[in-house]
């Protein structure tokens, strides 16, 4: 309540006291519009496309409604240089940008791709996960921003203007039913409250379904929806000079995501003679043969969930803003200021199959953001200079409570890993899983000893123990001043545009580690000087995770960091239709707390473990682009070098951060091999470790009356550097060791995508008809942030389609639909399967490993769904 009475009398305040201007498009622009063009505010100015000197893209409302779009995910098929995609749940789904994103699982690290809904910052790609409801256009903006925008991002930004209260009474209805029994309800009304002076909207958006993933234990649906979504807005125009825009909503959902079917597996290993030996994965077998059930067939979409156990997900979304725009003389100003509350509890069967190994249960994660943003803008020098300046306050409370735990069955399974290495010894009913008459047998054996039996017999009692929770507590206080002018030196022809933006960043952690797992400490010291080959194997068993009371504590620290930022632009006309430009920005992201205690290092741990570093880019940029007679074109080609990017890996079990640089000097494969310390690099020898680097072609057409078509192409090479290191050139991660060279994650080399509506009359009285469809084909690429080869995933062509027949004015419609029409099966993301065997076939292969057991998950994407939709307006 404090924060929204702050926001509110923020508002008020700056009603009082400052101006900006409602961004009405000028009526050439209107002519343009009518011609067909669009117009975006991507600068914080009204501009026809084709006139931004800026990689942007725009989609429609119309082009979202045919698409059947109603989240950020769906951009997908639209946008091709941009991928929404997401694990293990839904609240940690990230954006990447031209190859480059942030693994939006640890909330600690804040997204390479920001989203903005109507003006407002989300805090992770996640928080904007949400129902739209009618929307006017999306502008994807690709490379650094910072300085036109309130908040920064280092790859690029996503930016949702949704539908405005109008002075013209209306409304709209649409009712969807498809298969998996989904049905989903919208509608709104808009319209004058007090004659043209204040006009409002309300909204609302419901959906439910059914899942298309079944666990065969309870034969219950899982990847359901089942969420709602409610906004108002109130517009106050007393003049063509002012306006004060509020906006509130509330979203809520409460469904089942995410499960994962299992990859097949197979143990690896090399002969005598050096070749490789195929054979059944071994770590399959001992689950089996303990319980569990373990579908090979990928897409199959059938799982199994330990009983008790699930991946129930609770949202609970809201938000106020204000927008205040006040035009004076030649000068406009913009201020928004809101406040976002998004919190959710989630559960995870942690092990993705019935033998209870590992769970989550009740995590809980909250953001409370207030962000101030003002600008101020105008022309000066007979209208040749266009100047911007702007400031962004940003006040945000991060709570995280994590209850992750080694689940029921973790001991005899984690037992038996050991003793299955024994020969004779396996005996999945006896205690600690070692056949008892050869308890003393091993006890005495060298190979073994009583250390070890002791150790063995520890693990083996580590039942529901782990985190009781652990609770990460951060505020961050960010503010920046930034500014962004356009100077025209050949009016109309030739175009210099400077923007700069410096940020200065807070963050205060608290973090208070409360696991009950005594095992890792008892072990350690029952294997103290033990010379037993067994002894790495049963320390690593204890102290999975860093889920133990040696790191047990209250932890308290501060970051503070500043960054300037920014950008230079040089456009050319020389026709009138034809625009070209070359450009250089600089980007930033914050450095930041990795919220996982995992991160610690046993026996020594502190906070300095938990930081990683601010990431920076260096980006060149050239483009050209084509307004011509029913067609415009679109050419970019583009540089982007990344030092210390984010890298957020998942080890099976927790998310480890390190941040990427690569030496300038060689290192002779050291970054390579599996041994920790072993590539560090002077820093004064640092350099970028991450390139993207490509080309982007896009083209909008419409070869005939009713009928518009729409195709892009992109050609992206994202890579890390040869000879990589960590941050100031410490030793990069042995665990790493497939990343030198290679193509980042996610990061396909080629994404094409297209789209066709045609709308044709239909008779003489005023019907018309809908036939539209898009698609989008990625090539192969890795979808696991470590590389490993079992992690590459295959070439995905996807094809949604609609058909329609409208009314007169579209007074009325109904609508066949299809998404995925297609039917592709295939996996979004693979990983590995927690605490289930270790290794891969590049470690193999090349010498590094000498076996590999691990098993991998697959998280499916969407069956084909279909159905029928019925619209109304007034």
């Amino acid at each position: 309540m404090k924060i929204t009475i702050q926001l509110l009398a923020s508002t008020a305040l700056l009603a009082m006291a400052m101006p900006a201007y409602a961004q009405d498009a000028p009526q050439a622009e209107e002519a343009a519009i009518e011609d067909g063009a669009i117009i975006v505010t991507a600068t914080r100015r009204s501009e026809v496309l084709t006139d931004v000197p800026l990689a942007v893209s725009a989609v429609s409302a119309e082009t979202l409604s045919n698409s059947g779009a109603t989240d950020i995910r769906a951009l997908n098929q639209l946008a091709p240089s941009l991928l929404v995609s997401g694990a293990t749940s839904e609240v940690s789904f990230s954006a990447r940008m031209r190859g480059i994103g942030t693994v939006g699982e640890n909330p600690g690290i804040e997204s390479s791709v920001a989203v903005f809904i109507d003006g407002v910052y989300r805090s992770r790609t996640g928080t904007g996960l949400t129902e739209l409801g009618e929307i006017e256009r999306i502008e994807v903006l690709r490379g650094p921003q910072g300085t036109l925008f309130g908040r920064n991002a280092s790859a690029g930004l996503i930016h949702v203007i949704t539908a405005g209260p109008k002075f013209e009474f209306g409304g709209h209805a649409e009712a969807s039913y498809g298969n998996f029994n989904a049905i989903r309800l919208a509608g709104g009304v808009t319209g004058p409250i007090a004659g043209d002076t204040v006009a409002a909207r309300l909204e609302g958006v419901y959906i439910k379904r059914d899942g298309f993933v079944t666990d065969v234990v309870s034969n219950r649906d899982l990847h359901d929806r089942n969420r709602y979504l409610v906004r108002g807005q109130l517009l106050f125009q007393p003049n063509d000079q002012l306006s004060v825009k509020l906006i509130g909503d509330y979203g809520h959902r409460n469904e089942e995501c995410c499960a994962a079917t299992y990859l097949p597996a197979r143990n690896l290993s090399r002969n005598a003679l050096g070749e490789l030996v195929f054979s059944p994965n071994s770590t399959a077998g001992l689950e089996r043969l303990l319980g569990a059930t373990i579908n090979e067939d990928t897409l199959s979409r059938r799982v199994s969930i330990s009983p008790g156990r699930g991946y129930g997900l609770e949202i609970d979304d809201w938000g106020v803003s204000g927008e205040l725009s006040w035009e004076f003389g030649n000068a406009n100003l913009t201020a928004i200021s809101a406040y976002r509350d998004w919190k959710v509890v989630n559960d995870q069967d942690g092990d993705f199959n019935n033998l209870d190994i590992f769970q989550r249960e009740g995590r809980r994660q909250r953001f409370r953001t207030f962000t101030q943003e003002v600008r101020l803008q105008g022309t000066a020098l007979d209208d040749r200079l266009d100047w911007l300046v702007g400031g962004f306050y940003a006040n945000e409370k991060l709570n995280l409570a994590d209850t992750l735990k080694f689940g029921g069955d973790y001991g005899r399974y984690a037992s038996c890993l050991v003793t299955a290495n024994l020969p004779g010894a396996l005996s999945p009913t006896s205690p600690s899983c070692i056949t008892p008459a050869l308890r003393p047998v091993y006890a005495a054996s060298p190979v073994f000893g009583a250390g070890a039996l002791t150790a063995l017999d520890n693990i083996f009692a580590m039942t529901n123990v782990g985190a009781n929770p652990n609770a990460f507590n951060q505020k961050s206080r960010n503010y920046a001043l930034f500014t962004h002018n356009r100077f025209d030196i050949v009016p109309d022809k030739l175009t210099f545009t400077i923007g700069a933006r410096y940020t200065n960043e807070r963050k205060n952690l608290n973090a208070v580690i409360n696991n009950n797992n005594t095992a890792c400490a008892a072990n350690l010291a029952a294997l103290a000087g033990s010379t037993s080959p067994f002894a790495g194997t049963l320390r690593a068993l204890a102290c999975a995770s860093n889920l133990n009371t040696l790191v047990n504590g209250t932890y308290n620290d501060v970051r503070k960091e500043s960054q300037w930022s920014g950008t230079a632009v040089l456009s050319f006309k020389p026709v009138e239709k034809l625009l070209t430009y070359v450009s250089y920005s600089k980007g930033y992201k914050a450095g930041g707390f990795n919220l996982d205690q995992a991160a610690f290092v046993l026996g020594a741990a502190n906070t300095s473990q938990l930081q990683f570093a601010p990431e920076t880019v260096k980006a060149w940029e050239l483009g050209v682009k084509w307004d011509g007679p029913g067609i415009d074109l679109g050419f970019t080609a583009y540089r982007q070098a990344f030092n210390n990017f984010q890298l957020n890996t998942f080890n099976g079990v927790s998310f480890i951060v390190e941040t990427v640089q690569s030496c300038a000097s060689s290192l002779g494969g050291r970054d390579q091999d599996l041994i920790e310390a072993n590539s560090a690099c002077p820093a004064g020898d640092v350099r970028s470790g991450v390139i993207s680097q490509g080309v982007e072609l896009e083209a909008s057409m419409r070869p005939a009356r009713n009928l518009q078509v729409n195709a892009s192409m992109t050609y992206n090479d994202t890579h890390y550097r040869n000879n990589l290191t960590g941050f100031g050139g410490r030793s990069f991660p042995g665990a790493l060791f497939q990343l030198p060279g290679r193509k980042l994650s996610n990061a396909p080399s080629y994404v094409v995508s297209g789209g066709a509506g045609w709308s044709p009359d239909i008779g003489t009285n005023g019907m018309k008809g809908l036939v539209y469809a898009d698609f989008r084909y990625q090539s192969e690429f890795n979808t696991g942030s470590d590389l490993d080869a079992e992690k590459i995933v295959e070439g995905i062509f996807t094809l949604n389609a609609r058909v329609g027949l409208y009314g007169p004015e579209k007074k009325w419609g109904i609508e066949l639909w299809g998404q995925n029409v297609l039917n592709k099966d295939y996996i979004q993301i693979v990983a590995d399967a927690p605490l289930q065997g270790s290794g891969t076939i590049r470690g193999v292969r090349s010498g590094l490993q000498a076996s590999a057991n691990q098993l991998f998950l697959g998280f499916p994407a969407e069956p084909r769904t279909y159905g029928v939709t019925t619209r109304f307006k007034f």
